[in-house]
């Protein structure tokens, strides 16, 4: 769940859990609608995993990471 923090060692433990897929749930990338939708104030956690996530995913060797959904 990336509403919740995650630390930048979490992210790539998942990352490098062997694998095969990870499907990520995205209702938006807009603050404002996000809290519509989700009725949740953890945006700014969602945002900051996702962005993080991401780029610890391109420091992985393109046969090691797992497919992203």
């Amino acid at each position: 769940n990336l509403c919740r923090p995650l630390s930048e060692e979490m992210l790539r433990d998942i990352l490098t859990a062997n694998l095969h897929h990870i499907n990520i749930s995205i209702e938006t990338l807009q603050k404002e609608r996000y809290l519509e939708l989700c009725g949740s104030k953890n945006f700014d956690s969602f945002r900051s995993n996702l962005d993080r996530l991401a780029a610890v995913y391109q420091t992985l060797p393109p046969g090691k990471r797992p497919k992203l959904y």
